[in-house]
């Protein structure tokens, strides 16, 4: 019994120091890993290991022979239990919430909008983005995702908002960005076919229906809230000094 509750302490542990250097993600990891029962029952030490790569492979961290290096401290990586905790709950790698990043443009109290085709939430208006790419920033993936799709050079970058989105039958953890593009004119561009149509639109008289990581990503910005949760998961996590 003292070595089980050892073993399932250690995740605990890992979270607390890993929360003190990395506190947004970390807020994201756990409310994202909550969906797969997370705090319903005691966590397992592989189930750390992997969030842990999640980090790695997001540029948020580095691996080495030490354990797992975040910043300038470095983090024993965690043993996974000789018995898994549970089984049932454990998702495959198919299912695991991905991370999508999205870039939002405002001008002269207007958005930038346009209307998806051929991908999940078909017909809804949203704005450039897409899925986090190996060894990526954040950053560079909206700067990708915007010059692909509507044929914009963005400069500055501000965060808008976390999310952790459950719809369109998928979960993601979703970054969106608030982009200066100077005059430049966002066109969707024909050989993307990622949209439909477009426009710049009031900020209070929308095209419905919004892509939900846009509508939470204008919510942020008439709000200033900047996190938000799945429905039922309660408050979202305080802003960081």
């Amino acid at each position: 019994m003292g070595q089980s509750s050892t073993r399932h302490s250690r995740p605990t542990t890992e979270l607390s120091r890993t929360r003190r250097v990395f506190p947004v993600l970390l807020d994201v990891v756990v409310s994202a890993a909550r969906q797969s029962r997370w705090g319903k029952e005691p966590c397992c030490g592989n189930e750390i290991a992997t969030w842990f790569d999640k980090l790695t492979m997001s540029g948020f961290a580095s691996r080495d022979d030490k354990g797992v290096r975040v910043r300038s401290e470095v983090y024993p990586t965690p043993v996974a239990p000789l018995t898994p905790c549970y089984t049932a709950a454990v998702s495959t790698q198919a299912d695991r919430p991905l991370v999508g990043v999205g870039v939002v443009f405002v001008r002269g109290g207007k958005v930038f909008l346009a209307q998806r085709q051929g991908a999940h939430g078909e017909a809804t208006w949203g704005s450039a983005g897409g899925h986090l790419e190996f060894g990526e920033t954040l950053e560079a993936c909206a700067r990708r995702e915007a010059l692909e799709e509507l044929g914009v050079v963005v400069g500055e970058l501000r965060v808008l908002c976390l999310s952790n989105i459950v719809a369109y039958d998928r979960h993601y953890v979703d970054v969106e960005f608030l982009g200066d593009i100077g005059d430049q004119d966002p066109v969707p561009q024909v050989d993307d076919g990622s949209f439909c149509g477009s426009g710049w639109f009031p900020l209070r008289d929308l095209p419905e229906p919004l892509f939900e990581p846009m509508r939470l990503a204008i919510s942020s910005l008439l709000s200033g809230g900047w996190y938000h949760a799945p429905p039922g998961e309660g408050a979202g996590a305080a802003r960081p000094d």
